[in-house]
């Protein structure tokens, strides 16, 4: 089978390419929505609220593990395009014990401080109980996350992105099957989601047993401790680590906030949002993810040609992804979050009014979330870390602080909104000023 590396930048190579890595972050992101539907119908609103309040904190695992693997993976596809495959191995290896191990050490003390984080984060204590049990399987287990974030980057970068995506899939319905018969079936209540959400990842993990097979190019090897090297790559994928951890602490404020405004019904209400967002933004961020090693492999290549014509296909690719994305959110706005409402009349009025505006973000969110991952992939960490920094931590956590002050309950929609429009300036700006220095606005012959 012909490489990905070694084809044309055309829209319908790179599509197909892409796809199962869209299709796999699609299936990763139905993991707490799973939970939450089953949840909402089949245990009440109060441990649906309790699972958005548990969500930031397995947004930490998360945030590790994108920053390792879109980090470390740059590095590896430079280093293939370079033609350093046993240096490759070698440092894949490594990073994957390295971030297990801050993976266990990040649970450990989650695990130790639970109840008085979650207080903090907006619970209460009638939805505190809820939150202790669903946190009592999720965290000590992040590990679980970790391993599947990791293995499935590597299967891009491998050239087995449909590998991927059949365990992914597996993946997600193994969820979907077990919160049916923990939740509604056997009557585990808020344990069962966790245990049933569990399992799908583990399930998703199973394939990184394909890198023990030193017949493939990219396989385990003896790993060499590269200080400097694994802290580049920490570095390097930074920018998607802070977007997670921003996204935590995003959602902690939206709780605090709907808390405020609207009382438990509120936190319900936006978890229902953000669990549907969740599967939106997945689009791009799975084109990005998929579309990264072969920007570092081209770039390490030194394949300018192909390199600017790639640039150019993804910034309509996410023009139109975004467009898209903002069409169906509208249309489909009411009976998406029917689906978490049980029939609660009120829930469903609170959560309708708020995606009409929340939905707006879409037409944005997309070229900001390339463009972090673009200098990620050229292995400009730097850059991609103040796109992040600036759109999520600064931006967005001052849009909800201030928003609502100013315009009540449709601040707290409009926040996320808002916060893309002014991020789209700076991503924009950054493209545009580093373009010619990677070789992404030169003219470009034409290719076969």
């Amino acid at each position: 089978m012909t490489s990905i590396y070694s084809k044309p930048i055309k829209a319908n190579i790179i599509l197909k390419f892409t796809l199962p890595t869209v299709l796999m972050m699609i299936f990763m992101s139905m993991y707490t929505v799973v939970d939450g539907i089953v949840v909402a119908n089949c245990v009440g609103s109060d441990a649906l609220s309790a699972i958005n309040i548990v969500y930031p904190f397995t947004l930490v695992f998360m945030a590790l593990s994108l920053m390792f693997s879109t980090g470390s993976n740059a590095i590896i596809a430079k280093k293939m395009g370079e033609g350093k495959q046993k240096e490759a191995n070698s440092f894949m290896s490594s990073v994957v014990i390295v971030a297990t191990l801050f993976s266990i050490v990040i649970a450990a003390l989650f695990t130790i401080f639970a109840e008085p984080l979650y207080m903090m984060f907006g619970s209460d204590k009638t939805i505190l109980p809820y939150c202790t049990e669903y946190g009592s399987i999720m965290i000590p287990f992040g590990f679980v996350m970790t391993w599947q974030m990791l293995n499935q980057s590597y299967l891009i970068t491998a050239n087995k992105p449909n590998t991927m995506l059949v365990f992914s899939i597996l993946s997600g319905l193994t969820n979907i099957v077990l919160d049916i018969l923990f939740m509604a079936v056997l009557d585990w209540g808020i344990v069962g989601a966790g245990i049933g959400t569990i399992a799908g990842m583990a399930v998703g993990a199973v394939p990184i047993l394909v890198f023990f097979n030193k017949k493939q190019p990219l396989h385990f090897e003896k790993p060499v401790f590269d200080t400097k090297g694994i802290l580049f790559s920490m570095a390097n994928g930074s920018s998607e680590a802070i977007s997670n951890l921003a996204t935590a602490v995003t959602t902690a404020l939206f709780n605090v906030q709907m808390m405020h405004f609207e009382g438990s019904k509120g936190v319900a209400a936006i978890s229902a949002i953000l669990y549907v967002h969740f599967i939106f933004v997945a689009v791009s961020f799975g084109f990005t993810s998929g579309v990264s090693p072969i920007i570092s492999f081209h770039y390490g290549a030194k394949n300018t040609d192909k390199l600017c014509r790639l640039f150019r296909l993804c910034l309509k690719t996410e023009a139109f992804v975004s467009l898209i994305m903002f069409v169906l959110a509208e249309v489909f706005a009411y009976p998406l979050i029917r689906i978490f409402s049980a029939g609660d009349i009120e829930f469903e009025d609170i959560a309708i009014n708020g995606f009409r505006i929340f939905a707006l973000n879409y037409l944005l969110c997309g070229i900001n979330i390339f463009a972090s991952g673009l200098f990620t992939a050229l292995n400009n960490g730097k850059i991609s870390a103040i796109i992040s920094i600036t759109r999520t931590f600064v931006i967005e956590c001052a849009a909800m602080l201030l928003l609502p002050v100013v315009f009540g309950i449709n601040g707290v929609w409009s926040a996320l909104p808002v916060a893309e429009a002014a991020a789209i300036i700076i991503s924009i700006i950054f493209m545009s000023v580093y373009a010619k220095q990677y070789g992404l606005s030169k003219q470009i012959n034409q290719e076969k």
